[in-house]
């Protein structure tokens, strides 16, 4: 009997220790969750309906064109508002647009993304708009398959989850968990979302401009040049492949500046249909301009 005594005293710490451990690895956090929506083809493929009741709840990208202000409703579409008088601005409409984020226009004509699709929208009548083209999967992301339900956007919102050290994903920054990506609130990008005459003009973080005849399009790898010399007729002219961690692009005098995440590049001009390598710039490091032959 004196024998098991310490054996069993040793057991019964050993226990409380586990249970105290444990209570202690438990961990609140704040986490962004995204949400993804589905649709079919027949749900985003449709003809705009404009509304003027929609409020800005989730703004994405600017753009602005003529007097008007283009204003990214992140994943559903675009408001619009008359900046006749810049002190009072006035809302005239929303476009209804599922999975859009960006916008460029040229000579009443708006290119603007829809879910897989590019559409350009004739706006000649600001408050009756009319597609007037369609380009559908133009990623070429379905190629080879056709689903029955297609990625859309993401609804964001904020989750406090509950972590023990069990957990897979107690030290993570991101998971996804039940059909949901989750990324840690700390983490999370707060930066605002810009799109980039007869042109209009755009910001800093645009994917799609336009310069002169051609609009420009950056995608995850490539560089997309479209012929716009007829505006309502966009027409796929090259596909530039630059690698991958294309941010953003931007226009400036003759050059077409490329954001990657971890580097930059930009354009020149004197081809336009496809634009010619200029320079590669990197932190603390860039190489000298080569020629545009």
């Amino acid at each position: 009997m004196k024998s098991i005594l310490p054996v069993l005293i040793l057991f019964i710490t050993l226990t409380t220790l586990q249970s105290c451990l444990e209570d202690s690895c438990n961990e609140q956090r704040t986490f962004i969750q995204y949400t993804p929506v589905y649709m079919t083809k027949a749900q985003f493929r449709k003809n705009i309906s404009p509304s003027d009741t929609r409020p800005l709840e989730n703004p994405g990208k600017m753009y602005f064109y003529k007097q008007y202000l283009f204003i990214n409703e992140m994943g559903k579409g675009i408001h619009i508002f008359d900046m006749s008088d810049d002190s009072n601005p006035v809302k005239l409409t929303f476009y209804d647009i599922p999975g859009n984020f960006d916008i460029s226009a040229k000579d009443n004509i708006i290119y603007a993304d829809n879910a897989i699709d590019l559409i350009a929208i004739d706006i000649t009548d600001i408050l009756q708009p009319k597609i007037v083209k369609r380009i559908e999967d133009y990623k070429g992301l379905y190629s080879t398959y056709d689903p029955s339900f297609y990625y859309v956007y993401s609804i964001k919102s904020n989750q406090t989850l509950t972590l023990d050290c069990t957990d897979n994903n107690f030290n993570r920054v991101s998971f996804i968990q039940e059909n949901n990506f989750n990324v840690d609130a700390s983490f999370d990008p707060k930066s605002t979302v810009i799109s980039a005459s007869g042109t209009g003009v755009g910001g800093s973080f645009a994917r799609f401009t336009v310069v002169n005849d051609f609009l420009y399009i950056a995608e995850d790898f490539h560089i997309k040049s479209y012929s716009v010399t007829n505006p309502a007729n966009p027409e796929l002219k090259s596909n530039n492949q630059l690698g991958w961690g294309i941010e953003t692009i931007f226009p400036y005098k003759d050059k077409l500046f490329c954001w990657f995440q971890f580097r930059h590049v930009y354009f020149g001009y004197r081809h336009t249909r496809i634009p010619c390598f200029t320079i590669f710039i990197q932190p603390r490091k860039s190489l000298r301009p080569g020629d545009c032959t």
